[in-house]
C-alpha cells in the first residue's frame, strides 16, 4: 500500500486522468444506476467530478505519508451473513446492513489502530450531543463493524479514531505560489472527526470540531461510545416494533433539516402551528458532551467490573 501511494504522488496528470476514469468506469457497470451506464450521463459527471477526484487521491496520498495509517478495505460491505445482528429480546432481532466508505489500519508492534472514513458531498461534524441524542449513529456503528471484521480475523484490533471526509467542487484560490495552494488543497481535505489519544500524535491530518478539541479520548472511551450507540440502536429497534412513530424532526442550524429531503412529508405533515406539534431541539453545550462522556466513561467500568 505504501508503493501504491508513493506511485500515486509520481503519477502524470494524464496517468491520473486515465486511472480515475478506469476506475469509474468499473464503479459505473457495478452500479445499479443506470444513469451512469449511459456514456452522455457518464462523460459530463467526468468533466464535473474527475479532477475532484484526482485532488483527493493526491490529497490522500500525501496526508498518509505522514500519520502512517493506510487504506485497508473501500466500500465494505455488511450485510447477510455479516450483518449487524441487534438482539431487541424476546427472540426477536434487527438487522442493519450498510457500506462503509473507507477503512484505514495502522500496525504497530503486533496491534492493529484501525480508522473509519465515511465521505460526504457536504459539510458535516461529528457532534457528541446529537450522538448522544441519537440523531448521529453511523460513525460509531461503522467503527463497531469493522472492529468486529477485523477481531475476526485474529487482529488484536483497537479503535484509533472516525472521521468525515469532505468531497466538494468549491474552487480554491490561486494566489501565485504552489505551496500555499498545496496547503490549502491538504486543508480542505482534512479529515473531520474524533482520533484516540494513544494515536493522536500521528494524525496531524486531523480537523478536530470544536467541541471535541479540548477532549482527551482513549480508544477505551471510543469504543465504549459504540457501546453507547449499540444501547440507542436497540432502543430504537423496540420502538419501530412496538409502532412508536413520533412526529418530532431535528430544529438545526438550519430550520428543520430534517424534513428538508424527507419522503414521507405527505404523511407526517409536521406543522409547529398544531397543539403537540415541537421540533426537537439539540443543545450545544460543551459541559453536557464532558458529561456526557463521562457516563459513558462510568458505564464501561461498570461493565468491566461485572465482567461484562
Amino acid at each position: 500500500r505504501r508503493m501504491l501511494m508513493n506511485l500515486l504522488l509520481n503519477l502524470s496528470r494524464e496517468e491520473k486522468d486515465e486511472l480515475v476514469r478506469e476506475g469509474s468506469l468499473a464503479a459505473a457497470e457495478d452500479s445499479r444506476d443506470s444513469g451512469l451506464k449511459d456514456k452522455a450521463n457518464f462523460d459530463f459527471l467526468m468533466a464535473r467530478w474527475g479532477s475532484l477526484f484526482i485532488e483527493q487521491l493526491d490529497a490522500m496520498a500525501e496526508l498518509e505519508q505522514e500519520d502512517g495509517f493506510r487504506p485497508h478495505d473501500y466500500e465494505l460491505y455488511f450485510g447477510g451473513r455479516d450483518a449487524l445482528e441487534i438482539p431487541l429480546g424476546g427472540g426477536r432481532r434487527m438487522r442493519l446492513t450498510g457500506r462503509i466508505d473507507r477503512v484505514d489500519t495502522l500496525d504497530e508492534n503486533g496491534k492493529t489502530w484501525l480508522r473509519v472514513v465515511d465521505y460526504k458531498t457536504s459539510d458535516n461534524k461529528l457532534e457528541l450531543n446529537r450522538i448522544e441524542m441519537g440523531l448521529q449513529l453511523q460513525l460509531f456503528t461503522y467503527l463497531d463493524v469493522a472492529l468486529a471484521k477485523l477481531r475476526r480475523e485474529g487482529k488484536d484490533a483497537s479503535s484509533g479514531g472516525l472521521y468525515y471526509a469532505i468531497l466538494d467542487d468549491k474552487w480554491i484560490e490561486d494566489d501565485g505560489e504552489e505551496s500555499a495552494v498545496r496547503e490549502k488543497l491538504l486543508k480542505k481535505y482534512k479529515l473531520s472527526g474524533m482520533t484516540a489519544a494513544e494515536v493522536a500524535d500521528r494524525s496531524g491530518d486531523v480537523n478536530m470540531s470544536t467541541d471535541l478539541e479540548k477532549l482527551k479520548c482513549s480508544s477505551a472511551l471510543l469504543e465504549a461510545v459504540c457501546r453507547y450507540v449499540r444501547g440507542q440502536e436497540i432502543r430504537f429497534g423496540r420502538e419501530i416494533l412496538d409502532g412508536e412513530i413520533r412526529i418530532c424532526p431535528e430544529n438545526g442550524s438550519d430550520e428543520l433539516r430534517a424534513c428538508r429531503y424527507c419522503s414521507f412529508k405527505s404523511i407526517c405533515r409536521f406543522d409547529r402551528r398544531i397543539r403537540g406539534m415541537t421540533a426537537l431541539e439539540v443543545e450545544k453545550d460543551k459541559k453536557k458532551v464532558t458529561a456526557f462522556l463521562e457516563r459513558v466513561r462510568e458505564a464501561a467500568g461498570k461493565e468491566e467490573n461485572h465482567g461484562l
